[in-house]
């Protein structure tokens, strides 16, 4: 809403000072607040699908962790269970 009344008022004083009306006063502000507009909507597009693909990433970078976790675990009382093994039939 903003842009469109900042295009009116270069409008208004682009054919106040203008000695004769030429379309290309009219035209240009609104080709370059469209241009603008649209530039913009496209920025915003790609930085929330640029936070959905950063927020895939922290997710699958939390499911890797924990997966690496319940591994060495698992590894950690694989060892300890192979120990205990060789101690009992040491004694």
């Amino acid at each position: 809403m903003a842009a469109a009344a900042l295009t009116l008022v270069v409008i208004a004083a682009q054919t106040k000072i203008a000695q004769e009306i030429d379309p290309s006063l009219i035209l240009a502000p609104i080709g370059v607040a469209a241009i603008t507009a649209v530039t913009f909507w496209e920025l915003q597009r790609e930085s929330a699908a640029r936070q959905l693909l950063i927020d895939d990433l922290i997710a699958a970078r939390e499911t890797l962790a924990a997966s690496r976790h319940r591994t060495g675990v698992l590894e950690e009382r694989e060892r300890l269970a192979r120990r205990s093994t060789t101690r009992s039939r040491r004694a």
